[in-house]
């Protein structure tokens, strides 16, 4: 998640994908480890089926996945993960 702080912005929306999406099957404690480094962004989840976080979010981080997202193009890609930017 410093990575991604590096590459953001304070004010930005941030939505958080993961290869596991349920909240109590770990994706709690990627949520919850992630608020601190990335304080100043709005971060939401996208666990147990809120993908309706997309709809106000401007990047997506991708934690040890790659996700494919509409409107949302990869501008860094790491060893645990990728950045997704709302293009347009």
């Amino acid at each position: 998640m410093l990575e991604v702080r590096a590459r953001t912005r304070p004010g930005d929306v941030i939505a958080i994908a993961a290869p596991f999406t349920k909240w109590d099957q770990g994706y709690r404690y990627l949520y919850m480890r992630s608020l601190y480094p990335l304080t100043g962004r709005v971060v939401l989840p996208l666990a147990d089926g809120h993908f309706e976080n997309l709809a106000r979010a401007n990047v997506v981080v991708g934690y040890r996945c790659e996700p494919r997202v509409a409107g949302f193009s990869i501008v860094w890609r790491g060893r645990d993960g990728v950045l997704l930017r709302r293009q347009g």
